[in-house]
């Protein structure tokens, strides 16, 4: 929600005087996950300075990462959150159920995921260490790939677009 959104809701209180402000932890919060909030990125934005610097003093006691980030940033930040945890998540979900088909265990793919996310968190930039047939171009083994994946014509879709994506990156 974009600041002004947040202020105009904010418009019934117009017998005091409140300030409107934005405390957003860009984290993905679980009930059951305890979280160390002092790595937790905290981004801040206030109507005015006065807020922006009590909302300031008041993450800096919670987290060592804290952003001054306007409601454009944030809705940017969200946006690419989405594409950093949402979508993955989704991805791993196919993968457990394409492997279900074939009754093989989704604890064979945790090492390469563990060692893709390591080797992306370590790279000046993600894109440095992408692998796979579309990142070669391998238009054989993504045929095959289709194949399998007729059943299932939003995988396929998905599958489709992803690799494109790739090959345009690289190719």
């Amino acid at each position: 929600m974009p600041l002004t959104s947040l202020r105009e809701q904010l418009s019934i209180y117009s017998d005091v005087e409140v300030k409107a402000g934005v405390f957003y932890p860009l984290q993905s919060i679980s009930k059951k996950v305890e979280l160390n909030w002092t790595e937790v990125p905290l981004c801040i934005e206030g109507e005015d300075e006065g807020v922006e610097t009590l909302l300031i003093e008041i993450a800096k006691s919670i987290s060592e990462e804290v952003y001054l980030i306007n409601s454009s940033e944030r809705l940017r930040l969200h946006l690419a959150a989405v594409w950093a945890n949402n979508f993955p998540n989704h991805l791993w979900a196919i993968t457990k159920e394409l492997l279900a088909e074939q009754n093989l265990d989704f604890d064979l793919m945790r090492p390469i995921i563990k060692e893709t996310f390591r080797k992306a968190m370590e790279a000046e930039h993600p894109a440095e260490v992408q692998t796979g047939p579309a990142r070669r171009g391998d238009q054989s083994t993504m045929q095959k790939h289709q194949l399998l994946l007729e059943e299932q014509p939003q995988w396929s879709r998905l599958y489709s677009v992803l690799s494109e994506s790739i090959m345009q990156w690289y190719l």
